[in-house]
């Protein structure tokens, strides 16, 4: 992080007198995924450039991963909502956008003055690269509700409705033969309990159950389900037949731990977070195959 902020404010200076004479795009600064100090210390200094020269435009590009393309859509839109925050900014000057075509992730910030040709990624996902009879899953996010604060850029900050739906929901206006499923599990706390009697030396088993009082409420898992098909067809307006809106009870441990404990050692709990996953199904898909979006 000490050597970023002293490159980022050479970058400032040697771009500002610069991109106020160009008409072309300029590629502005690159980078890998990184922690949130470097990723926002980056932003802010794009920030910083856009405020001093009005007649610019900012437009974050974010590729890879291939495993889930929505991915890099979520991850660009994080770091525009942290720039559309700033005071006095033009939510309109700033553009997201995401393509999914490598393993490595990487961000690009371009700076594109008025009347220039914006910039393209290299790998676009379009409704187009969707295979006919085949189950697609489009992303695999983990959700947090308001009221328990936000994390940080990269783990899920600055995430609202648009940020996680909103190319989904295009997708889903492109093609009208495209169903969508929507698969939520709720929150499961997993704690150590007693399991059979006390061993000769004072000791016993312990295994990690999950606990009913510190998990999610019987039914989160529906009701996040719910909540996002219900901001795609009121946002969107897209028909709710296409659009199925599952939850499929608690994210569990792939193997419960199992230790061999005193009484006194027995603190903490595991916590596996809320997900969302997001299949895109065309219509002649056999049922047969969705039976993969449940093994999930």
């Amino acid at each position: 992080m000490k050597q970023v902020l002293p490159k980022l404010i050479l970058l400032i200076l040697l771009f500002v007198p610069c991109v106020g004479q160009t008409t072309e795009a300029i590629r502005f600064d690159v980078f890998n995924q990184s922690y949130y100090a470097e990723a926002i210390a980056r932003m802010d200094a794009a920030a910083s450039t856009l405020m001093k020269t009005p007649n610019l435009s900012i437009y974050i590009i974010v590729t890879g991963h291939e495993k889930y393309a929505g991915i890099p859509h979520r991850y660009g839109n994080r770091l525009r909502n942290y720039l559309v925050d700033y005071p006095g900014m033009d939510a309109k000057r700033i553009v997201a956008i995401g393509g999914a075509c490598q393993e490595e992730q990487l961000t690009e910030i371009w700076l594109v003055p008025d009347g220039a040709n914006p910039p393209v990624p290299t790998c676009n996902f379009s409704s187009e690269k969707i295979p006919a009879n085949q189950l697609t899953q489009f992303d695999r996010y983990k959700i947090q509700f308001p009221s328990e604060g936000g994390w940080d850029v990269w783990d899920g900050s600055f995430e609202d409705e648009f940020t996680r739906l909103g190319k989904v929901a295009e997708l889903l206006k492109q093609r009208s033969d495209l169903s969508l499923y929507i698969i939520a599990r709720a929150q499961g706390v997993y704690e150590y309990k007693p399991f059979g009697k006390k061993m000769s030396d004072g000791k016993r088993k312990y295994i990690q159950v999950r606990s009913r009082k510190l998990s999610d409420p019987v039914g989160t898992d529906q009701k996040i389900a719910s909540g996002e098909k219900r901001y795609l067809i009121n946002k969107y307006r897209l028909k709710a037949s296409r659009i199925i809106a599952l939850g499929r009870g608690y994210n569990s441990l792939s193997k419960p731990d199992e230790q061999i404990l005193d009484s006194d050692d027995v603190t903490g709990a595991t916590f596996i977070a809320r997900t969302v996953e997001l299949w895109l199904v065309p219509k002649n898909t056999p049922k047969t195959k969705l039976s993969k979006i449940f093994q999930h």
